[in-house]
């Protein structure tokens, strides 16, 4: 689903409280004038119980996040609670814990 037709049907200014930006810079990425940044993806997928996916918002970053095992199929398989330490971890082949006793 599209980000502009879910915040028509379930309101702006909910959405943007849940996803911690405003309703205005929310709006501006609902209708194209702004890019979504990868975190702000992630959020709204799972604020918007997936009815909006990262891969609606960054296509490129959900393959990514696909690629890196993060998901399967647009389902998420992990939860990312910092995406690029995560994603970056994962393409390595390494977990942030191995990282951090390195």
């Amino acid at each position: 689903m599209r980000l502009k037709d879910y915040t028509k049907a379930h309101g702006l200014k909910p959405l943007a409280g849940k996803v911690g930006t405003s309703s205005a810079y929310l709006s501006q990425i609902a209708h194209g004038h702004r890019a979504c940044s990868e975190p702000l993806a992630l959020a709204i997928e799972r604020e918007t119980a997936g009815a909006v996916t990262v891969a609606d918002l960054r296509p490129q970053f959900a393959a990514l996040l696909d690629a890196c095992g993060y998901r399967k199929g647009g389902e998420p398989v992990a939860e990312i609670d910092a995406p690029i330490d995560h994603h970056e971890a994962a393409c390595r082949g390494t977990t942030t814990e191995e990282q951090s006793h390195v």
